[in-house]
């Protein structure tokens, strides 16, 4: 009875791993076309809505962050945690690079796994040394 039990486990164990490598993902959700962001040269700020019908969860205001890659895209790090802004400027996409933040953070859909809070970058300054 046992081997049988173990022979089960290791057959279905081992379709889940190789069809790990077949599947295909497909999204059901619309691609959004972001609109150019405008930004107001006069205090550096940026305005763009990357996530519309989203909740906004929390504003964040004069936070000190690094800018870090994970996964192949820009997050901002600090005390644990992580953000993912949409609309982070070219100039401010460099590893490592000590900035000063405020935005606001809003919610993520249901099951899904993202590996920062999204995130829209309302002002961004380097940090003074």
């Amino acid at each position: 009875m046992r081997y049988i039990l173990f022979l089960c486990l290791s057959l279905s164990f081992g379709q889940c791993s190789s069809s790990k490598n077949k599947s295909s993902v497909t999204t059901t959700e619309p691609l959004i076309e972001v609109e150019e962001q405008s930004k107001d040269e006069a205090n550096n700020t940026i305005s763009e809505d990357c996530y519309p019908g989203r909740k906004q969860i929390k504003s964040i205001n004069g936070q000190a962050a690094t800018v870090v890659t994970i996964i192949g895209e820009k997050m901002l790090v600090f005390d644990y945690t992580r953000l993912h802004p949409c609309n982070l400027p070219e100039a401010f996409a460099k590893d490592d690079l000590k900035v000063i933040v405020s935005g606001n953070t809003y919610e993520t859909p249901p099951n899904v796994r993202v590996a920062g809070q999204p995130f829209i970058i309302e002002s961004i300054f380097l940090e003074e040394q």
